[in-house]
């Protein structure tokens, strides 16, 4: 998160790009958005609603 902070500092009015304004949401909403990473995986494909 520092990176991605160096990367998008605030303009000469202390304004945020779009870019830093995602990285500060993700920084906030972190254990939120984490706790929805934990497992990728796609479930198996189900035969049973198939056309």
């Amino acid at each position: 998160m520092a990176y991605d902070r160096e990367q998008n500092p605030p303009d000469r009015d202390g304004r945020l790009s779009r870019a830093g304004a995602m990285v500060e949401r993700f920084a906030t909403h972190r254990n939120m958005i984490l706790r929805f990473t934990v497992d990728l995986a796609v479930p198996p494909h189900s035969t049973r609603y198939a056309v």
